[in-house]
């Protein structure tokens, strides 16, 4: 199984890594975070782990271990939006696939609508009033400027992030 695991799991894990070290290096994740953070409140959900959730969806292994860095209120309920809300690069491309052979692609969109909502009503659900809370404030350094990402800065990203990976012997 380890042949297999590594041929199918390192190509996503790479490429996962790599366009996350883009998103980070042009400050494209500060911008989410901040113009979505008032948004996912009242869910007890920040900014910040609404892309950890949305990571998920490339690999949930780790999105899940991003979470540390979250908030001790709202940890828990990001762990629990990613495991019931991100469908995995596997699972979304055999939903993909499934969709496709039944000639209804056109379902993807309200199955990822579906997902969205049922994982908001879930957070909302589960989460503490302390992450909910007006006073729960995101605390980000400045504003967020947009650049154009080095790929020196790409790569050292995604090092980072293959290596913390590769460590924790997930891969």
């Amino acid at each position: 199984m380890s042949p297999l695991l590594f041929i199918w799991a390192m190509p996503t894990v790479i490429l996962y890594a790599l366009f996350l070290g883009a998103y980070k290096a042009s400050g494209l994740i500060e911008r989410i975070t901040i113009a979505l953070n008032p948004l996912l409140r009242p869910f007890g959900l920040s900014g910040r782990d609404l892309v950890r959730v949305i990571m998920g969806m490339g690999c949930n292994v780790p999105a899940v271990i991003s979470t540390r860095a979250c908030s001790s209120c709202s940890r828990g309920t990001c762990i629990s939006a990613i495991a019931f809300g991100s469908a995995c690069s596997y699972q979304l491309g055999a939903t993909l696939g499934v969709f496709s052979a039944a000639k209804l692609p056109y379902l993807i969109i309200p199955y990822l609508l579906y997902l969205t909502a049922t994982t908001l009503i879930y957070t909302y659900i589960i989460s503490s009033p302390t992450a909910k809370s007006n006073q729960n404030l995101l605390v980000i350094e400045g504003r967020a400027f947009l650049e154009f990402p080095r790929l020196s800065v790409i790569w050292r990203e995604a090092k980072s992030t293959i290596t913390g990976l590769t460590q924790r012997h997930y891969i």
